[in-house]
């Protein structure tokens, strides 16, 4: 995987310390939104320090393909940060897999931004060799990201539901899967 990709809207690139900033920003806006379907976050979380020593244990993952994190730009703006994918190793049924994130800025849904980033990254993760199997964990209520990864050819596997810790409690999400 490359660190730096463009589509034709889209900015796709791992963050260096000097965005630390825009990458907290990011953050920042959209804690109201992304929060709901995440694990409780530490007290710093929303902080430069923590964001930064964030982005530096992202840089020596990517370098052994363990963990993988795109920031996403509009090409118009490339200092502002609007998305993340992120592609994480993990062994589900003696297999090995990457668990696919995604985040879209609350301001930018339904402009086909994760889409067009997904639909970009997908393949070139799949020809890199890193992985064979992408999966995903979506809570059961999320119809846009249900809608969105079975536009790129994610299938659900109705038995292997998980309760995830949330903000919220403890909710179920369903395990969707696409493999090369």
């Amino acid at each position: 995987m490359e660190y730096d990709y463009r589509t034709e809207r889209l900015h796709i690139h791992t963050a260096t310390p000097e965005e630390v900033q825009n990458v907290l920003d990011f953050h920042e806006r959209n804690k109201d939104y992304f929060e709901q379907y995440e694990a409780p976050r530490p007290e710093d979380y929303y902080t430069l320090l923590y964001q930064l020593k964030t982005l530096s244990a992202e840089a020596v993952s990517f370098t052994d393909n363990y963990f993988i994190r795109y920031y996403i730009s509009p090409l118009e703006d490339t200092s502002s940060i609007i998305g993340t994918v992120s592609f994480k190793k993990y062994t589900h049924h003696d297999n090995s897999a990457m668990m696919l994130g995604y985040k879209i800025d609350h301001m930018m849904w339904r402009k086909g931004y994760a889409y067009e980033a997904l639909s970009f990254l997908i393949p070139r993760i799949f020809l890199s060799g890193i992985t064979y199997r992408l999966e995903a964990l979506v809570a059961p209520d999320n119809q846009a990201s249900i809608a969105l990864l079975k536009k790129l050819g994610f299938s659900l596997l109705p038995e292997d539901n998980v309760v995830r810790s949330t903000q919220n409690g403890n909710v179920l999400h369903q395990l969707y899967f696409l493999e090369s």
